[in-house]
């Protein structure tokens, strides 16, 4: 889809991009093909694939993000059409353009000039109305500022606390899962879909349904996650003749850890150390 994707809010503002493409990666990182050099984006926010003259969002972060006024969850998607808007959190919104507009200060930002009525003379349904317009915009701002809070500091029983490095986020391992070298292994795609789904879960309150998609994936990971620990359990004894650990061995990890966390089946004779993410 040939079309322009501006930045109309947030640090980037007054950026674009020219995509002429089916699918777009959208995210912090610098191969994405709409790179947002925000940090507090993940660096594979968003995948954009074209449908019918549209594109679909599909969120892979758990940011909060909005297509019009729509909600994405994260593993949702929805259509994104020419002139709409998308918000990632409090910290970016995109807007979908023809290819051939014109990107300028005034054609994003600038207002219309009009006479505006007298607020005294308006009837009460317009009164009524504007009020309401006017609420609205900063509801939205507020939900996202306290979702974005409940993600960043409010959601602790989303860490794993470690004695061997820093607490591992729900966050962290989506970001990891949705990297390019992770969406080519299959082992680390059906890890990524299942933490989705006891992650949607968990945020509808379904606890006994999310301990079982965390059972799934640490039964799917037991092969791999006992590997690592004897290579680890080597490495003590003579670090010498052992290769050290890949990102996808300590990630292995790490999703494995996180969800024996999530389960409540560690004990506490059991490492619950971390690798840093």
């Amino acid at each position: 889809m040939y079309a322009t994707i501006a930045v109309t809010e947030g640090p980037r503002k007054g950026d674009s991009f020219l995509i002429d493409a089916e699918v777009i990666r959208v995210g912090s990182s610098g191969d994405c093909d709409v790179t947002l050099a925000i940090q507090e984006i993940a660096a594979h926010a968003l995948t954009l694939s074209e449908e019918s003259g549209q594109f679909r969002v599909y969120n892979r972060t758990t940011e909060p993000v909005y297509v019009g006024n729509v909600s994405v969850d994260v593993g949702d998607s929805a259509l994104w059409g020419l002139g709409m808007d998308l918000q990632i959190g409090p910290w970016v919104t995109l807007r979908l353009l023809p290819a051939d507009a014109p990107i300028t200060q005034p054609d994003l930002y600038e207002e219309e000039e009009y006479d505006e009525p007298d607020p005294e003379n308006l009837p009460m349904e317009e009164v009524t109305e504007e009020k309401e317009s006017t609420l609205m915009p900063v509801l939205v701002v507020i939900f996202c500022c306290l979702m974005t809070g409940y993600l960043l500091l409010g959601d602790t029983d989303s860490l794993v606390q470690g004695r061997g490095g820093p607490p591992v986020t729900v966050g962290q391992l989506f970001e990891k899962l949705s990297e390019e070298p992770s969406q080519n292994d299959q082992l680390l795609r059906q890890s990524q879909q299942i933490l989705i789904d006891a992650y949607r879960a968990e945020k509808g309150r379904d606890s006994s349904r999310a301990k079982k998609y965390y059972g799934s994936l640490m039964r799917m990971l037991q092969t791999e996650h006992v590997r690592v620990k004897n290579v680890i359990a080597k490495a003590k004894e003579s670090p010498e003749d052992v290769e050290p650990l890949t990102d996808r061995d300590k990630l292995v990890f790490n999703l494995y850890r996180y969800a024996q966390y999530k389960t409540g089946s560690s004990s506490s004779g059991s490492s619950s150390s971390s690798f840093s993410m």
